[in-house]
């Protein structure tokens, strides 16, 4: 071994280092560029029910200490609907909060309670406990004039239960088959 093994062994070490951090500089400039260039900051477009329960999940659910086993998440059309137990108001705060952050929620409906409180929509939770939807904030009850359905009677087709009634009759029995069976 010679005297200058050790600081050749030096210089080269030096250009391997410098080596990689010029490809790891430049490797993470050119991956920022084509996240400018193709990616998307707000929104997805289209993007379901089903699939945006995941995304939040994933979002809440990605801490080590987060109630994996005790938040259930519901979502229509875009609102999201927490419900369950939390150890205390600061993590019921938290959670809310991060779905919130997500940009295809348009809504969150926050059902989380305490441990060893009643859930807010139960009818047996103390009054101050419960909770009150948007949907239930308005006291007088829906009434909607005539059908529900978009039923509409055809001619010819067998008589509605409520026909039968009005005429007296009782359930008809099941055809066993078709006219051409004989046999």
């Amino acid at each position: 071994m010679t005297v200058l093994d050790r600081p050749a062994s030096l210089a080269r070490d030096a250009v391997r280092t410098l080596g990689r951090f010029g490809r790891y500089g430049a490797s993470t400039v050119l991956g920022k560029a084509d996240a400018i260039r193709h990616g998307q900051r707000g929104p997805k477009a289209d993007m379901d029910d089903a699939t945006l329960a995941r995304k939040v999940e994933t979002e809440l659910f990605r801490a080590p200490d987060s109630p994996k086993g005790k938040v259930d998440v519901n979502v229509a059309e875009g609102i999201v609907e927490l419900r369950g137990e939390v150890k205390n108001p600061a993590q019921k705060k938290a959670l809310e909060e991060r779905v919130r952050k997500v940009p295809e929620v348009r809504g969150v409906n926050n059902l989380l309670h305490l441990s060893k409180t009643p859930a807010p929509t139960r009818a047996d939770a103390p009054g101050r406990a419960k909770r009150t939807t948007p949907e239930t904030k308005d006291k007088t009850p829906r009434r909607s004039g005539g059908r529900t359905t978009a039923e509409r009677t055809v001619p010819g087709a067998e008589p509605s239960p409520t026909e039968l009634r009005e005429a007296g009759q009782g359930r008809q029995a099941a055809p066993l088959g078709g006219e051409e069976d004989t046999a």
